[in-house]
């Protein structure tokens, strides 16, 4: 019984997080809604049916805080689940970093990621 109360509660204080991540993302403050997006990933079990759109959470908030290596590892965690509603959105969003990033490598690879898919 305890071990049950504590497990509901770990999922109660992750969801806060979640939508604290949520409303900081949605307020610009980008750094601080990477790092709840981060605490849930990293606090999540393997098999939560969120974490592909946590991961693209994540993703842009690094996106529009300016870390765009991090960006790119969330956008890349993201493709690594087998979620279709997604894929689209997470393309897009890795291509957007890669051509930020501005290199003629980037951007060509960006342009690969795009029309390739």
């Amino acid at each position: 019984m305890k071990n049950s109360v504590e497990s509901e509660k770990k999922l109660m204080i992750l969801d806060v997080h979640n939508n604290l991540a949520r409303v900081l993302c949605a307020n610009s403050d980008f750094k601080e809604s990477a790092k709840h997006y981060d605490i849930v990933l990293n606090q999540s079990q393997k098999n939560n049916v969120l974490l592909p759109y946590l991961s693209l959470g994540a993703a842009k908030a690094y996106f529009f805080a300016g870390d765009l290596e991090a960006s790119i590892q969330r956008f890349q965690s993201a493709l690594t689940y087998e979620n279709v509603r997604i894929k689209t959105e997470v393309m897009v969003g890795l291509s957007q970093v890669l051509y930020a990033l501005g290199s003629p490598a980037h951007i060509d690879l960006a342009k690969q990621q795009l029309f390739n898919w």
